[in-house]
């Protein structure tokens, strides 16, 4: 399954993401500021309670950040280095 997401982190950056699953627990997939359209590759999976999604974000082969929040049907929102939310496109 593949989803498209938009939305912001810190209510002021754009960004567009689509995750792709299985239907298990992991996740991959890629987010981009919308301003440089540059793609940043994404890898993670649920939490033990089901909601919680945590991806880690990678450039290269360099871990540069994660995304820790609840995945639901409205949307995916945590944090990052700042908040994010993100809702179906």
């Amino acid at each position: 399954y593949t989803h498209r997401y938009k939305g912001s982190i810190d209510n002021k950056y754009a960004i567009e993401m689509t995750l792709t699953t299985d239907g298990g627990a992991y996740y991959t997939g890629e987010y981009m500021y919308v301003k440089n359209k540059r793609p940043i590759q994404l890898s993670g999976h649920r939490v033990e309670d089901g909601d919680r999604l945590v991806l880690e974000e990678y450039v290269g082969d360099k871990m540069t950040g994660r995304f820790d929040g609840i995945l639901g049907r409205n949307g995916y929102s945590g944090s990052r280095s700042y908040p994010f939310s993100v809702r179906p496109n």
